[in-house]
């Protein structure tokens, strides 16, 4: 029985070191959860402030998108218009070298009409001189016959 004695107190004192030991482990387990969720919501903290940051960078690329396309409609408003106005001008250009073309045999013949007509008018202005020399001259012969008779 002294034996059983000993034996009694030895397992309660087992009992109280594996319960101690058990206690130990639980609270080494239960700092390490504290660590983890500690290590957890800074984890958390981290990530809602990349996802805004994100946040922001999208609106702000969506808003240069908006922009973007607004500045392409409007560009192409105008390369429309430049384009209307192009043909236009291309339009009136071809319509004035046909005009060109129609009107050029007349233009040849009315040049060539004034040329002949200015030549016509020069002779006929120094003919005109001419005849008038020639008279001159048969009245100025006339007069010195005059006063060499008498």
């Amino acid at each position: 029985q002294a034996q059983s004695d000993k034996e009694i107190p030895k397992k309660k004192e087992d009992d109280i070191n594996k319960k101690e030991s058990i206690l130990v482990q639980l609270n080494t387990r239960v700092k390490q959860l504290e660590k983890n969720a500690t290590m957890l919501g800074n984890l958390i903290r981290n990530l809602n402030l990349t996802a805004s940051v994100q946040s922001s960078d999208m609106e702000r690329i969506l808003e240069a998108v908006i922009k973007a396309k607004e500045l392409f409609k409007e560009s192409n408003k105008d390369n429309t218009a430049v384009k209307m106005k192009l043909k236009q001008l291309v339009d009136s250009d071809s319509k004035f070298e046909e005009f060109m073309r129609e009107t050029s045999q007349t233009i040849k013949v009315v040049v060539f009409s004034l040329i002949f007509l200015s030549i016509l008018i020069i002779h006929h202005a120094c003919s005109v001189d001419t005849s008038t020399r020639l008279e001159k001259v048969q009245d100025t012969r006339d007069i010195s016959t005059m006063t060499e008779s008498p």
